[in-house]
This record gives C-alpha cells, sequence and structure tokens, in this order.
C-alpha cells in the first residue's frame, strides 16, 4: 500500500482519487481549495490536507489533476506549495501530461531566465509550459538536493506576428547570451551549449528544435541559409536591448519610440496591446478572436455548471449518494441513474461523450454503450 498525494478534486480528479483509495485501497491524503470536496472522499477513509505541502509530506507518489498552469503553478511552486514538502525521490504525476505538440524555434537559457520562440500546437502554450516549469523544478530540486520553489513568478508571454518580427526575434533571442557576457564574441557563441543559435548552424541541433524551419527564412539551400543567418547575427553582434521587441504594447507594434512620437505627433489611433507584438491590424485580429474564444468559454462553463447542478439534483431525487455516483458503482440504481443522467448531460445540455464521463466516473465507452441502450430501450 503506497502512500499517495491527490491535489485537485475536480470532475476528473474526485472519482480518481476516490478509486485509488477504495479500489486500490492506498493510503491517499487530498486536498482541494474548496473543502466540501474533499468530505465524501474523508468519509471513505482518505485523509485530508490544509495545505498542498502537508499532501505531499511524506507522499510516495503525488497526483496533481488541475485546471490550467495558473492554478499548477500555485499548487507547485507557490506558498506552501508541494515543492516545499516532497520527499526525496517521490514520483510526481501530473494527470494531464501528454505530447503537446509544441515546436521551438530559438531558445536561450540565462542563469536566472530564459527565451523562448515556439509555436504552440493543439494543447495550448500553457499545459506546454506547465510541463517544461513543473518538470525543471522537480529535477533541478532532485539534482541540487534542495527542496521549495525555483520560480518567482508566473511565465511571460507574447503573441507574435510571423512574418514582421520572425527573423527579429531569432536574431534577439539567440544574441542573449553575447549581450548578457556569457560569451565574448559571435564566434564563442557559435559554441555555447545553452542556446539555440549553434543548433541553427548545425553542431548539436537538439531534437525539439525546429532548425530546418528556422533556415527557410534565410535561403536555401540549407548551406548557403546558414550562411546567411551567420552574417545576419553578425550585423548586430554588438548591439543592446532591443525596445521595441521588449517593450509596451505600441512599441512593440510600431517598432520604436521613434514610431511611437510620430503616430502621436499626427494624431492617429492604433491598437496596441501589452501580450501582442504585431502590427496595428495584427493586434485587432487577436484580440477580436481572443474576445470570441472568451465567450465561447464562458458558456461551456455555464454548461458544467448546469451539469453539476443537474447531478445533485438528480441523485438527491433517486436517494443516489453523488460519491458513489462518481466513484464508478455499479449497483442496479446506481448504473440506472447514471444512465439517465448520460442522456440529459449529452442531449439536453449539449456535453460531449469525454466531459459527460468525466462527470459520472466511467469511460466514454461507458457514455456511449449507456446511450446505445436507452436508444434501444426507446427510453427518453
Amino acid at each position: 500500500m503506497a502512500k499517495v498525494a491527490f491535489l485537485g478534486l475536480g470532475v476528473m480528479g474526485y472519482p480518481m482519487a476516490g478509486h485509488l483509495k477504495a479500489k486500490g485501497g492506498h493510503d491517499v491524503t487530498v486536498y482541494n481549495r474548496t473543502e466540501e470536496k474533499m468530505r465524501p472522499l474523508v468519509e471513505a477513509g482518505a485523509k485530508a490536507a490544509a495545505t498542498p505541502v502537508v499532501a505531499a509530506r511524506g507522499a510516495k507518489f503525488v497526483i496533481t489533476s488541475l485546471m490550467g498552469d495558473t492554478s499548477l503553478f500555485a499548487v507547485v511552486e507557490g506558498p506552501n506549495g508541494i515543492l516545499a514538502g516532497l520527499e526525496r525521490g517521490a514520483i510526481v504525476k501530473d494527470d494531464t501530461d501528454r505530447a503537446t505538440g509544441t515546436t521551438v524555434y530559438a531558445w536561450a537559457l540565462l542563469p536566472n531566465h530564459a527565451h523562448l520562440l515556439l509555436r504552440s500546437g493543439p494543447f495550448g502554450l500553457p499545459q506546454f509550459m506547465r510541463r517544461l516549469l513543473t518538470g525543471y523544478a522537480i529535477s533541478f530540486n532532485r539534482r541540487h538536493q534542495r527542496l521549495g520553489h525555483l520560480f518567482q513568478n508566473r511565465y511571460k508571454s507574447i503573441v507574435v506576428e510571423e512574418d514582421p518580427y520572425f527573423r527579429e526575434l531569432v536574431r534577439y533571442i539567440h544574441l542573449n547570451p553575447l549581450r548578457a557576457r556569457l560569451v565574448r564574441d559571435l564566434p564563442q557563441l557559435d559554441r555555447y551549449p545553452w542556446c539555440g543559435h549553434a543548433g541553427v548552424l548545425g553542431t548539436g541541433t537538439p531534437a525539439w528544435q525546429d532548425r530546418g524551419y528556422v533556415l527557410t527564412w534565410f535561403g536555401r539551400p540549407a548551406r548557403t541559409a546558414v550562411r546567411a543567418y551567420r552574417a545576419f547575427l553578425e550585423e548586430r553582434g554588438a548591439q543592446g536591448r532591443r525596445p521595441e521587441l521588449v517593450g509596451g504594447g505600441l512599441i512593440r507594434s510600431l517598432g520604436g519610440w521613434a514610431a511611437v512620437r510620430a503616430v502621436r505627433q499626427r494624431g492617429d489611433r492604433v491598437r496596441s496591446d501589452e501580450r501582442i507584438l504585431g502590427t496595428d491590424t495584427f493586434v485587432a485580429r487577436m484580440l477580436a478572436a481572443g474576445d470570441a474564444r472568451q465567450q465561447t468559454q464562458g458558456s461551456r462553463g455555464q454548461r458544467l455548471r448546469e451539469a453539476q447542478t443537474c447531478l445533485r439534483r438528480r441523485c438527491r431525487e433517486a436517494r443516489v449518494g453523488l460519491a458513489e455516483l462518481q466513484l464508478g458503482s455499479r449497483r442496479g440504481r446506481v448504473a440506472a441513474v447514471r444512465a439517465e443522467l448520460a442522456v440529459d448531460l449529452v442531449t439536453h445540455l449539449g456535453l460531449s461523450l469525454a466531459e459527460t464521463a468525466r462527470h459520472l466516473g466511467v469511460s466514454t465507452s461507458g457514455v456511449a454503450k449507456a446511450l446505445a441502450r436507452v436508444e434501444r430501450s426507446g427510453v427518453h
């Protein structure tokens, strides 16, 4: 029997933690930001922790099931985060870990921060950064035999318009070690291992760095592109900080303070945003897309809240315990209520099979079979 810490009791985490205790027989300690979600599991024999660090202390396995990188950062790296209480040798598993499809083009690792130029995959930037930062923090702490949080704040991300800025950002990021005086000159930077520049040149390219795509911006064939890329860096080798790449929204969008002053003198109105590096048109398009996405997420969030209300009401009417339902019980009455709820959640609330499965504590195929049985019976 292993000692397990489980953090995050949402629609996915709650049944998983319950299975570990009820069916796996493990010594489970749970943590959730809202205490009421822990009570049914405590009644079933689990322990409740007041903070993540208390949950993780002494655990052999630590499992997180959290929504978004901000929540994970708070639980892992924040005050009373799990890194302060992990035993050496403990295994940490984030249940959302998977290949993210993220492509890295340029990077530089400096003593107290890092720069990345990447294209996020279908699962989004937060999941990639969660895996990267959490994995690095844990491996760093193990390697240096230390406890506690490693990163001070959340990472900073900027959406970039590719055509006008890609080459400039590759150069800016790869020249960081030279500006920070970690190397003396470009020939030394050519051999520097903690930066993507050597990878673009072809001397030790990491498997996760897309050298080929970067070189397409500098010509063909690859040998000619490498020479053009190296000459491009040499043009600005001695240049310092680039305010149009790291400054505020208007500075980024217009390409420097001189352009900002000219626009203000003409009285022109220009869209800008601190989170976006691009032209006025690009900024406006990104903001519009963000507004549309926020509205979609809001409607989905409303459906999920309605689903929770529906579950509690139906369980109360049928005198079935919500915890028993979500822990996968196959007792006749529970299974019947689950099948009825599957129809309600999919047909009336428009939830996907996967979302419905998470609410009901069963697999996606289990929901599909329940719907098929109801369809055959002619009961709706």
